[in-house]
């Protein structure tokens, strides 16, 4: 009976206690604990904490309540708490989880050394140097604080922030680090940021205690005095502790902890308590629903699970979200720059931009391009001329090219007339000829077309209108000499004008050729001169031997003859435009 009374009041005194704890922290926590009874009451004095003074009231919960283990008694209660599933003789590497044999570790006796580099030792996870305190104060002694590794992968952890790096250990599989970082296997992630969580929160400055603190930055390996209390990187560790949640053998541990230093982790009894004092700090409420995003399942409200959402941010106004949780605004399907929501071609790289929504992109340089951006009918325009092809008389040639003004372009004028005449090209033989004169049917000038123009090109154009600029400049040269001497008509008139006698008049030259093909000229009695075909010049001929005489013409009427000096009798051969020697 009395033992049925003792469990009764058991539970009565749990209920109270639970009725006792802050609504906005502790009102619907689960305690998963196995030891929940046993603890249950160690938090009692939390009651109205706001989130602003949970940090404090935490600190001063668990400082009042830490009883100092000398450093030298901690090799037991370590090897207890890490005592191997697997084997009692054995306990469990912190970082690597090997299974190793507790009586093999590494420490000096006096001036030997015990063990070798694969044996265990203490690892402090918050360093002393980053603390500025030895074994010999409470903080060196904090059995949450100190854990069992190998000693090598001890020594190489040394100082190091915790944070993601990229080197793999050679020795700790899962383990990465930098110059200043170390990240540890996912195993033991949350661990980690849970003991970090408990050291910024216990040591507060108090006293001759150090004052520890998260910061969210890595390299704070001390350089001064100032820099020894940091350690870096909270909100890495504020994701450890979601992504690697506490399990039995950490709960296990804090309470052999509890049984023997007195106080406990209260951030492995209460998660939530580091969502409540680094939320602010790591986190946000992105839907405003009283959830820090690291406990909301879709902190977007966008519908779509935060475990399977690679857009964690959308802002939904109107708009639908794809299966990965993203909006179109966030999308850039194509990595051309632009999102998907301004992107005209959400799969094309060389493309985004469509002003007249044709199909055809802008950019001229990318697939399917549009040469008329600003016209919504045309896309390409195959020979450059300003027209589309689907409205291009003659695709591929420039329609501007029109030469007989038909306005039918002649890439595909068949019935091309240059000169206008009537004849079309294919068929005039003379593709010149001026507008307005008859033509025979090969397109040539009638008039001029004879043996001695075969071609049928009018040379009328080149003449006549030398004939009228000459009548014009005979003109103006009579009417500017008759104003500057108004008697000039009258002497005319009255013919007084001096004679022009038929010995005035000048003698025309005489042309000759002699049988090497040399042509000559005599004007009056000046020198005979020759003709210099290279220089077409005509020069004083000069000869040792006679000059040459004048060639002799006569005709019998139906053929014209010549002799020269002597020579044979020549007669000209009018089919072959030369002079034949009489047989």
């Amino acid at each position: 009976m009395r033992t049925i009374s003792f469990f009764i009041s058991i539970i009565f005194i749990t209920m109270l206690l639970f009725s006792q704890l802050p609504e906005d922290h502790l009102e619907s926590k689960v305690l998963t604990s196995v030891y929940s009874n046993e603890y249950d009451g160690y938090y009692v004095n939390l009651t109205d904490v706001s989130i602003v003074d949970l940090h404090s009231e935490l600190n001063e919960l668990i400082s009042t309540s830490h009883t100092k283990i000398y450093y030298v008694d901690n090799w037991d209660h370590i090897a207890e708490f890490h005592k191997s599933p697997y084997d009692e003789g054995n306990i469990t590497l912190f970082y690597t989880q090997r299974s190793h044999d507790s009586n093999d570790s590494r420490w000096y006796d006096g001036g030997t050394l015990i063990g070798n580099d694969d044996s265990w030792n203490r690892e402090h996870i918050w360093p002393k140097s980053h603390g500025d305190f030895t074994t010999d104060d409470i903080v060196g002694t904090d059995l949450h604080n100190i854990v069992p590794t190998d000693y090598s992968v001890n020594y190489d952890r040394w100082a190091k922030d915790f944070g993601e790096a990229s080197t793999p250990h050679n020795e700790c599989s899962g383990c990465y680090y930098a110059d200043y970082i170390w990240e540890p296997p996912n195993i033991v992630k949350g661990d980690v940021a849970r003991i970090l969580f408990y050291m910024d929160v216990r040591y507060e400055g108090l006293g001759d205690e150090p004052s520890l603190e998260l910061v969210d930055k890595t390299s704070t390996y001390p350089t001064s005095s100032s820099g020894k209390t940091e350690l870096g990187k909270l909100c890495t560790m504020y994701q450890w502790h979601v992504l690697d949640p506490v399990d039995s053998r950490e709960l296990e541990r804090n309470m052999a902890i509890f049984e023997i230093q007195g106080n406990r982790n209260p951030f492995i009894d209460y998660s939530d308590f580091v969502m409540d004092i680094w939320g602010a700090d790591c986190d946000s409420d992105f839907d405003n629903d009283g959830l820090w995003g690291i406990e909301d399942s879709d902190d977007d409200n966008d519908g779509v699970d935060d475990n399977n959402d690679s857009c964690l941010r959308t802002i939904i106004s109107n708009e639908s979200v794809n299966d990965d949780g993203c909006g179109l605004y966030e999308l850039d399907s194509d990595g051309d720059g632009y999102t998907d929501d301004v992107d005209a071609f959400v799969n094309d790289i060389s493309q985004w931009a469509d002003s007249d929504s044709d199909g055809c992109g802008d950019n001229l340089e990318g697939n399917n391009s549009d040469s008329l951006p600003n016209d919504p009918s045309e896309c390409n325009d195959s020979d450059g001329d300003g027209i589309g092809d689907n409205s291009d008389s003659c695709p591929g040639f420039d329609d501007a090219i029109d030469v007989d003004s038909d306005n039918v372009s002649d890439g595909c004028d068949d019935f091309i007339d240059s000169d206008n005449d009537g004849v079309i090209d294919e068929n005039d033989d003379c593709e010149n000829t001026p507008l307005g004169i008859q033509t025979t049917p090969n397109g040539c000038n009638l008039i001029f077309n004879s043996n001695n123009n075969p071609s049928g090109e009018s040379k009328f154009p080149v003449i006549g209108i030398s004939i009228v600029l000459l009548i014009v400049l005979i003109a103006i040269v009579s009417i500017t000499v008759v104003r500057s001497n108004p008697n000039l008509l009258q002497n005319i008139f009255n013919k007084d004008t001096t004679e022009i006698t038929p010995s005035t008049k000048p003698e025309p030259p005489k042309h000759w050729s002699d049988d090497e093909g040399n042509n000559f000229r005599k004007m009056g009695d000046n020198p005979v001169q020759i003709w210099d075909d290279d220089e077409k010049i005509w020069n004083t001929f000069e000869s040792e031997i006679k000059k040459p005489e004048l060639p002799k013409h006569w005709s019998d009427g139906e053929f014209n003859y010549r002799q020269i000096a002597g020579g044979p009798i020549q007669k000209w051969d009018d089919n072959n435009k030369k002079w034949d020697s009489e047989g």
